[in-house]
């Protein structure tokens, strides 16, 4: 098969992130493989000859920690005629082979691969779609495989790196770790009798225009006059009137802009005036003067969650704290999720019924469901998709809508 048959397939599991330069002008390319897996096992060939730095380098305990930090479980090497047997270790399986007829069975079942950046093992490899690090022997003269290894990263189809920096490149490459709790069984969606209908929630208008208008003017006065509290009550008094009026909202949003240091609920506040009204020019003009700010303040926002997630992938998600904090995350997630769309109960509640299966009391049919349809895709995805490399397809997302939906 020629390269250009599987591009597109091998662009499926590899995302190209960044490269950078190091003190020896090496380009080293680093990818993100955008997969997690239940059970993941990573496979290691070296090919016809042997390669005892990198067996003695994946199989260090640096490394080995690492992989079962990330949610590997199982470690298979290929270790060619090398002199280095692979030590046994308490936190991985470890198993080894010199020599066999054909390594494309361990290819295809295997969730990663590290290998030499021999041609053999990287075609293999991308036919199968899996993600591969290939890792350059320097003790070889006049190392061919270099220039292949890293064409085939410029085109964006590996990562590579020596044994010297592969530790850091894993980090960088490997899977992010599957956070959803372990679950060893297969549930059949639990659902209850038919669900009643989804009620229209709508603004409610407490009051006339009129009313919200003369409101707002006196509280444009009192903030003029600086009496910002009874300011504060009149704005939102108006609000409550006429939650959808333009000028009332434009107005309060000034309100908080000025005198609340309130920039991202102002910034709300004229975004929603000008879906209202598209032409308002007081708040086109507020707009055009916080929408920069706000969304520097995004970003920032932005680099301390990456940081925490960075974080939070690094951590050994074996440990039994991490298990606890996973499930813990899990019934809050669904809490959350179902409650942005009106449903009621409490976290508590919303852990009971995942758990038991049980009816609360006072809560309606459709509540019920929402949490248990959310919970029966959550567990059919975490025992389906999240081994697949491919992206999900319109048939895939149809069938987690039909884990999802009330039967």
């Amino acid at each position: 098969m020629e390269i250009e048959n599987f591009r597109s397939s091998s662009h499926m599991s590899i995302t190209f992130l960044e490269k950078f330069c190091d003190n020896s002008s090496s380009i080293t390319y680093i990818f993100f493989f955008p997969f997690v897996c239940l059970s993941m096992s990573l496979f290691i060939t070296v090919g016809s000859t042997s390669f005892d730095e990198l067996i003695q380098t994946v199989t260090s305990p640096e490394v080995i920690k690492t992989l079962a930090g990330k949610g590997f479980k199982k470690v298979i090497l290929q270790i060619g005629r090398g002199t280095v047997i692979p030590p046994k270790s308490d936190i991985i399986e470890i198993e080894w082979f010199r020599y066999k007829d054909s390594i494309s069975q361990n290819i295809k079942e295997a969730s990663f691969i590290i290998g030499h950046a021999g041609a053999g093992t990287i075609l293999e490899s991308l036919i199968e779609n899996k993600p591969l690090i290939a890792v350059l022997n320097e003790n070889l003269m006049d190392n061919h495989q270099t220039e292949l290894a890293q064409q085939m990263a410029i085109d964006g189809y590996l990562a590579y790196c020596s044994c010297s920096n592969l530790l850091e490149t894993l980090k960088q490459c490997l899977p992010i770790p599957n956070f959803l709790p372990d679950s060893n069984e297969a549930e059949e969606p639990v659902y209850l009798d038919e669900p009643i209908a989804i009620p229209n929630l709508k603004y409610k208008n407490h009051g006339t225009e009129e009313e919200a208008l003369k409101v707002l003017q006196l509280a444009v006065k009192f903030k003029n006059s600086s009496k910002l509290e009874k300011a504060k009550k009149l704005f939102e008094h108006a609000l409550s009137l006429q939650p959808l009026q333009p000028d009332v909202l434009n107005s309060y949003a000034e309100f908080l802009e000025e005198h609340a240091n309130d920039l991202i609920t102002a910034d709300h506040l004229y975004v929603k005036t000008l879906t209202l009204c598209p032409n308002h020019s007081k708040a086109l003009i507020n707009r055009n003067r916080t929408m920069s700010i706000v969304e520097l303040m995004d970003e920032q926002e932005f680099v301390k969650i990456d940081k925490k997630r960075n974080d939070l992938i690094n951590r050994n998600h074996n440990e039994s704290f991490m298990k606890h904090i996973k499930k813990e995350v899990y019934f809050l997630h669904i809490h959350h999720t179902v409650a942005i769309e009106g449903n009621t109960m409490s976290l508590a509640e919303t852990r009971k019924v995942v758990e038991t299966k049980l009816v609360i009391p006072g809560k309606s049919i459709r509540e019920h469901n929402e949490i248990l349809g959310l919970d029966s895709a959550l567990r059919f995805m975490n025992q389906t998709y999240v081994n697949h490399s491919r992206p999900l397809s319109l048939f895939d997302i149809l069938q987690i809508h039909n884990e999802s939906l009330v039967m």
